[in-house]
């Protein structure tokens, strides 16, 4: 099976109920840990030391970077640096539904997944570069980047299925999907 969330809508959500319980957003680039007797006592960001009392990782696939900071901890992870389109549509979908497809001629196996905010989210672009630990700690996140090619592709193969975004044109975006081993 399959199944989508919106990942903002979620983030969101869960920044808020973080909020409601005293947490706080501090945007800045983290450059390691401090430790004592074996335990983080605080994380590095931007030069300066936040004290902490715990400290979880989640950066998805660059939690590979973890590994600089705690050199006895291995974080195995590749990667999937995949496409995916946006429409805006003027009103949600009716009624609800959703459209998933084989391997196609243009090289997608589709997953049209319409959304409430009267998005419509496509992905299964086809593509997908596979990319290993090395490579992932070497991508900075703005680089992550949709590929035209499979942008085009992906917009005909929609088209040739369905008429569900009309002549909506699509937001291009992409991600890495974190593959643990």
């Amino acid at each position: 099976g399959t199944a989508q969330v919106n990942p903002k809508e979620v983030t969101t959500r869960m920044f808020e109920a973080a909020v409601a319980n005293g947490a706080s957003l501090l945007v800045g680039t983290v450059e390691g840990v401090r430790q004592e007797n074996g335990r983080i006592t605080a994380v590095v960001v931007n030069g300066a030391e936040i004290s902490c009392g715990s400290v979880v990782f989640a950066m998805g696939p660059w939690s590979v970077l973890v590994e600089k900071w705690l050199p006895n901890i291995r974080v195995p992870m590749e990667g999937i640096l995949s496409t995916s389109l946006l429409f805006r549509m003027p009103s949600p979908v009716s009624p609800p539904c959703a459209l998933f497809c084989e391997e196609d001629e243009h090289g997608c196996h589709l997953e049209v997944n319409p959304r409430v905010d009267s998005t419509v989210y496509v992905c299964g672009c086809g593509g997908s570069a596979y990319l290993n630990e090395a490579q992932i700690a070497a991508l900075p996140p703005d680089e992550v980047k949709p590929n035209p090619a499979r942008i085009e592709a992906a917009h005909a193969a929609l088209r040739s299925k369905t008429s569900v975004t009309g002549d909506v044109p699509p937001e291009a975006a992409a991600c890495i999907r974190p593959c643990p081993p």
